[in-house]
C-alpha cells in the first residue's frame, strides 16, 4: 500500500536572489532542455525518510516557475517550481515534485512544501 504524505522542509542555504530570477526566466522562456536549476540545502536534522533519516547536507536542485513577493523587502518570496531529486544517495533516480514554498534571499532560508509517496512496510 502506498502512502501519499505532504512534507514540509526547511532549506538552511538556498540560491541567491539573481539565481532565483535566472532559474525564473529560462522556464518562462520555455527553454525545457536548458533550466537553470538552484540548489535548496536541507536543514540539519530535517526527517526526509520514513525511517527517520537525518538530512545532513542534502540537496535539492529546483527549477523556479513562479515568485511572488511577500512583502515589501524586496528579498522575501512565495515561489512555485519543480523539485528535482537526483540521488543524492538517499532517493533513488531523478523524480521530480511540484513544490510551493517560501524564501528569504538575504538570509538565504526558507521552506518547501511538497507531497511524497511512501511505500507502507509489512
Amino acid at each position: 500500500m502506498i502512502t501519499r504524505k505532504k512534507l514540509h522542509v526547511e532549506v538552511c542555504e538556498g540560491p541567491s536572489k539573481m539565481d532565483l530570477f535566472l532559474s525564473l526566466a529560462t522556464c518562462m522562456a520555455k527553454k525545457p532542455n536548458q533550466p537553470v536549476k538552484v540548489s535548496f540545502k536541507v536543514a540539519p536534522g530535517q526527517q526526509l525518510e520514513k525511517d527517520g533519516g537525518p538530512g545532513d547536507d542534502y540537496r535539492y536542485l529546483a527549477t523556479i516557475r513562479a515568485l511572488e513577493h511577500e512583502d515589501g523587502s524586496g528579498n522575501s518570496f512565495c515561489i512555485k517550481g519543480t523539485l528535482i531529486d537526483n540521488g543524492n544517495g538517499r532517493w533513488k533516480g531523478e523524480i521530480k515534485y511540484p513544490f510551493t514554498g517560501y524564501f528569504h534571499a538575504s538570509p538565504r532560508k526558507g521552506y518547501v512544501e511538497f507531497t511524497k509517496d511512501f511505500a507502507d512496510d509489512k
